[in-house]
């Protein structure tokens, strides 16, 4: 047998099949919380789905589009203040209507026994910041004036970024986003974000191109941060059943 054919059985490895003891063979009470982390952009939709916005006729003029995008940043700039307030708590109000409290975020388990090596400083990171942010979404405006594809190319370059920004930016007054509530460092963000890439690409992308509606991207970056908070509570539900799984494991492997 080939060296790379011997890898690629290694249990745990990752980019081999998600091991059955973690996905297929869950308590009943984790079932759907399974379920729904296989499509990580239905927790997008289903945040949005409440929102008026979707009956409203939207631009497909070029013109029209350029102006209501200039029209949504002058509007940000003045009402941005009560926007983050409005993220903030919605953030946190979809939490605590689940029940949790700070007990509930338990420090990082590594779900694979062989992790991947994150690439190291890429685009992701840069994106997620607020000079970063800023930088690409002025890169980007030229092909945003490109009705409705232009919007989906760059939801597409910010998909990484924007769901690692949803889930690192930390809320001043009223909760901690995921990555901060678990205290990781950014190591452990970057392995964990690796091997979700797909998973958090998939939920950026849906969270950045409903952002980038002209107007109805405010209301939507509102509930963008509901879909982070319900994304974020089943991934530490199935953290908290890898930790336990693990534990028992080891004092099987010490009988």
């Amino acid at each position: 047998m080939s060296t790379a054919g011997a890898s690629s059985t290694i249990p745990g490895e990752f980019g081999a099949d998600t091991p059955q003891l973690y996905t297929e063979h869950v308590p009943d009470h984790l079932r759907r919380a399974t379920a729904r982390l296989r499509f990580p952009s239905s927790y997008v939709i289903v945040a949005a789905s409440a929102n008026p916005g979707w009956h409203s006729q939207l631009p497909t003029d070029a013109t029209l589009f350029f102006v209501s995008t200039q029209l949504t940043a002058i509007i940000t700039y003045f009402v941005s203040h009560g926007l983050r307030i409005a993220r903030e708590r919605a953030y946190a109000q979809t939490i605590e209507s689940r029940g949790k409290g700070s007990d509930f975020w338990q420090p990082y388990v590594e779900e694979w026994d062989n992790p991947p090596q994150p690439s190291g400083f890429g685009m992701g990171h840069l994106v997620s910041g607020v000079f970063g942010r800023i930088a690409f979404k002025l890169l980007l405006l030229p092909v945003e004036t490109v009705p409705l594809v232009g919007i989906m190319i760059s939801a597409w370059f910010r998909a990484l970024g924007t769901s690692r920004y949803l889930h690192k930016t930390s809320s001043t007054f009223f909760a901690t986003q995921y990555f901060k509530a678990k205290d990781m460092t950014h190591e452990q963000i970057s392995v964990f974000m690796e091997e979700r890439k797909w998973d958090y690409r998939a939920f950026g992308f849906a969270a950045a191109l409903l952002e980038r509606i002209p107007l109805l991207g405010l209301v939507f970056s509102v509930s963008n941060r509901i879909g982070a908070a319900m994304w974020a509570v089943d991934l530490e539900k199935r953290q908290h059943y890898v930790a336990e799984m693990k534990k028992t494991r080891s004092q099987i492997a010490l009988q």
